[in-house]
């Protein structure tokens, strides 16, 4: 691995520090590519191993827990609204996309306090398999990211109100009369 040669980095020490300063801005100012490392981890739940055998001695994939549909069961509505809030984030719908990732979150969560229960009534889940806790990890990775977006819009919102303020401060109708 090559090593960027000196004429590459900055030169003087307030440059240095813009460099730095950029840098940082772009490593942890999150970008949609958060969104499609979740939609990844997402794709992995569905091909690894997520619930327990029921029927057999084989674990139940992930795919099969999703195309099963379990309508009445609450965590399974963890994902429309887990696609209903990648649909928001990437169409900069942030409010949105906030809500049903942060639902999204909770009601695959849920899963745990729920459990499975199988054809007798028996409380299956004894344990969460990979693929299981890949489907959870993807959903809360989304409402953290969509959560630390709306943070930031928020410091952003307050920056330029307080920039907005000062303006205002420094040329007060008061000052400018006493100028004439």
């Amino acid at each position: 691995m090559k090593l960027a040669s000196t004429s590459q980095m900055p030169s003087s020490a307030t440059s240095r520090v813009a460099f730095v300063e950029s840098l940082r801005g772009r490593l942890l100012r999150p970008g949609r590519h958060w969104v499609f490392v979740s939609v990844a981890m997402y794709a992995l739940a569905c091909v690894l191993p997520a619930m327990p055998p029921i029927f057999s001695d084989d674990p139940i994939p992930g795919w099969v827990c999703l195309t099963s549909m379990m309508y009445g069961y609450p965590p399974w509505w963890a994902n429309p609204t887990y696609f209903v809030a990648v649909i928001a984030s990437l169409m900069n719908r942030s409010r949105i996309a906030v809500i049903f990732a942060v639902a999204a979150a909770l009601l695959a969560m849920s899963l745990e306090l729920i459990g499975f229960y199988d054809h007798g009534m028996l409380n299956t889940m004894k344990d969460l398999l990979p693929g299981c806790l890949m489907w959870i990890a993807s959903l809360q990775l989304l409402a953290c990211f969509e959560l630390w977006r709306q943070w930031l819009d928020w410091q952003q919102r307050q920056e330029c109100l307080e920039r907005q303020s000062d303006e205002s401060v420094e040329i007060s109708p008061v000052q400018s009369s006493a100028r004439q």
